[in-house]
């Protein structure tokens, strides 16, 4: 596989997991996983932080404009969907990390690294959100976007630490029993040497 279609294929991958876990409805009002940021989680480990940050926006965007509030409601669309989903690629900091040391099987650490990572990146998102419910008539746009009535603080703090809790499982499992998800083949953050070694693989 070329690396441009690797690269787009990644790409691809994310962003039709995202849009179709934001379909997933939370189990109850006030309760849910924000399953949809996980898939980008991955990606920024992968693919690190810029890139993250800007296909995060992307599919903050997308998300409002396929649920009918980016066009109706622009900024609301910004303040809830588009800032808090491109924030969750501030997981893509700990990208170079976590390919060096997939790859050099030091899996502790990378354990280490794609837990924190994804604390940051939830923690960003839910921060994000939170911020947005101090905007008068956000309260719709949350609703019709992540399926919850109006939140506090505590609230969203739970809902933060189930998502987080269940990435990092998912996340764990994935490094346990396919370490080589998050090892991408054409990466910045491997010599050329190590990138012929995963390549002849």
């Amino acid at each position: 596989m070329s690396k441009a279609t690797e690269l787009v294929m990644e790409w691809v991958i994310t962003f039709i997991l995202c849009l179709v876990l934001s379909f997933i409805p939370p189990l109850s009002p006030i309760f849910g996983v924000f399953w949809m940021i996980i898939p980008l989680l991955w990606y920024a480990f992968r693919r690190g932080l810029a890139i993250s940050i800007l296909t995060g926006a992307i599919i903050g965007f997308t998300t409002a404009l396929i649920k009918g509030v980016a066009m109706d409601h622009v900024v609301l669309a910004l303040l809830t969907s588009v800032f808090p989903f491109a924030t969750v690629g501030f997981a893509g900091f700990f990208s170079k990390f976590t390919i060096r040391t997939a790859f050099n099987r030091k899996l502790t650490s990378t354990m280490l690294n794609i837990v924190t990572g994804s604390f940051i990146g939830t923690l960003a998102f839910t921060v994000l959100l939170g911020i947005s419910l101090y905007v008068e008539s956000s309260t719709p746009i949350i609703r019709e976007l992540y399926g919850l009535v109006p939140l506090n603080w505590n609230e969203l703090a739970v809902l933060g630490l189930a998502t987080w809790l269940i990435a990092s499982l998912i996340f764990v499992v994935m490094l346990k029993t396919a370490t080589n998800v998050f090892i991408p083949k054409y990466t910045i953050h491997l010599t050329r040497r190590e990138k012929s070694h995963l390549l002849n693989d």
